[in-house]
C-alpha cells in the first residue's frame, strides 16, 4: 500500500506504474522507454512480419494461367529477387497451390513467374504468395533482400495537472488527522492518470507543427492496424475466429496474449460456458483472470476507463501481444526521463502558495500493429 504521504516522495514514472493500479491498470502494464526523435515526434522501429510473402492483386483481369509463364500483379515485389521460388497458397483457383520461380521483377508491383513443369494454374485474387526457396545451381549465390524494419511515429503530448495551493489551506487537517495536502496530491495524481489513460486508449494524433503547437498522441484504438478491428456478436465462436485471424498475422508470440476489456465483455466471457451440459471446466463465476481460447492462455484485466470511453452495454476488447521478438510490444515513451526522477511534486514555491504539479511529456508506442486487435461486440 502506498499512502498519500508517500506519494509526495515518489517520482512521476513510479507513480504512473504503481499508484492505484486497480483504477488505472493499463498504465501499470505499460513498459517505459525513452522517446527518440525530435522534441515533438517520437520514432521507433517496427518489426518486419515473420513470413516473407505478398498477395496476388489480379481481380480484373484475373490471373488466367494456362501458359508456362505469366506477368502477375502483386501488392509489392520489394522483398523478392529474380531466382526466388515462391508458392501460391492453396486457393479457389488451384486447389493444391503451386510452386513457381520468378524470372523477372518488372516493377514495384509486377513480376513474371514461370512454372517448373506444365502450365501455370489460374489463381484467385488475394492469394498469398510465399517465399519457399531459390532456383540456383550448386555453387550459385543469390543475393537475398533483407527487410529493414519500418519506422513508425507518434506525437509527444504534454500530460499535466497543475494548481496553486495556498499555505493556509495546506496547513489544515481533516477530522481523521489526514492533511489536506495529502488529499489534494492524491486527487492530482488521479486526474493525471485519467488524462494519460484516456490519451493512451483513444487519443487522436494532432501533429504539433500543423496544429498551432497543440500536439496530441494517437491512442491504442488508432495505432492498431485497421484490418485488425473486428466486430460482431460477442460469442465464443465468433471471438475465437477473430483471434485466429490475428494469430495468422503473428499475434500472441510465445503462445501468450492479453485481453484488456470493459465490464460488459467480462460479463459475456463468464457466459461463454453457460450452455455446457454437466460439469463445466470452471466453477460458476469463479474469478476469471485467465481464459484459454485456441489453446492460448489470455490474461484478462478490466480497464475501468474503457467503461467510460466506450458504449457501456457492448463488449469492447483489445487483444494485445505482450512481446514481439523479445521486445515489449506496447510502451509509453517519455521525453527527458531524468528530469522527473526523484523530483518533488512541489515545483514552485512563493511566499503564500506553491504549485502542485505532475507532468510528463509522453506518447504511446505500438510495436507491429498487425499483432494486436480491437473487437467491437454488436
Amino acid at each position: 500500500m502506498i499512502s498519500n504521504t508517500d506519494i509526495l516522495k515518489l517520482d512521476t514514472d513510479t507513480l504512473i506504474r504503481v499508484w492505484a493500479w486497480e483504477e488505472y491498470p493499463l498504465l501499470a502494464m505499460l513498459h517505459g522507454a525513452d522517446a527518440h526523435g525530435t522534441d515533438a515526434i517520437d520514432y521507433w522501429l517496427n518489426s518486419a512480419e515473420g513470413i516473407n510473402s505478398t498477395l496476388l492483386d489480379m481481380s480484373s483481369p484475373a490471373m488466367s494461367g494456362g501458359a508456362t509463364f505469366e506477368k502477375i500483379t502483386v501488392d509489392s515485389t520489394a522483398d523478392f529477387v529474380v531466382g526466388h521460388v515462391v508458392r501460391f497458397q492453396e486457393n479457389t483457383g488451384s486447389s493444391t497451390g503451386q510452386a513457381v520461380y520468378i524470372s523477372s521483377i518488372d516493377s514495384a508491383t509486377e513480376m513474371t513467374v514461370v512454372s517448373f513443369s506444365g502450365n501455370l494454374a489460374a489463381h484467385a485474387d488475394n492469394t498469398k504468395i510465399v517465399l519457399v526457396g531459390d532456383r540456383t545451381k550448386y555453387g550459385d549465390t543469390l543475393d537475398q533482400k533483407f527487410r529493414l524494419p519500418t519506422r513508425s511515429s507518434n506525437t509527444i503530448e504534454q500530460i499535466s495537472v497543475t494548481g496553486d495551493l495556498p499555505f493556509n489551506m495546506l496547513d489544515t487537517s481533516l477530522t481523521n488527522g489526514q492533511s489536506i495536502e495529502d488529499v489534494l496530491t492524491a486527487d492530482a495524481v488521479s486526474q493525471f492518470k485519467q488524462k494519460l489513460t484516456a490519451a493512451a486508449l483513444t487519443g487522436t494524433e494532432r501533429v504539433a507543427a500543423t496544429s498551432g503547437g497543440y500536439g496530441a498522441m494517437a491512442g491504442l484504438a488508432s495505432l492498431v492496424n485497421s484490418d485488425n478491428i473486428g466486430s460482431g456478436g460477442f460469442t465464443r465462436a465468433l471471438f475465437r475466429t477473430w483471434l485466429s485471424e490475428l494469430k495468422v498475422r503473428g499475434a500472441f508470440a510465445g503462445n501468450k496474449g492479453t485481453l484488456m476489456v470493459n465490464d460488459k465483455a467480462l460479463a459475456l466471457m463468464y457466459a461463454f460456458d453457460d450452455a455446457n451440459v454437466g460439469i463445466s471446466w470452471r466453477e460458476t463465476d469463479k474469478f476469471l483472470g485467465e481464459i484459454r481460447i485456441l489453446g492460448i492462455p489470455f490474461t484478462i484485466f478490466v480497464e475501468p476507463m474503457m467503461n467510460s470511453l466506450f458504449i457501456s452495454d457492448k463488449a469492447r476488447v483489445f487483444a494485445l501481444t505482450p512481446t514481439v521478438k523479445k521486445q515489449p510490444a506496447l510502451r509509453l515513451a517519455y521525453k527527458a526521463k531524468a528530469r522527473s526522477n526523484g523530483q518533488p511534486r512541489q515545483v514552485l514555491e512563493t511566499s503564500v502558495a506553491y504549485s502542485l504539479q505532475i507532468a510528463r511529456f509522453a506518447t504511446l508506442e505500438l510495436l507491429d500493429p498487425y499483432r494486436h486487435g480491437f473487437y467491437k461486440g454488436t
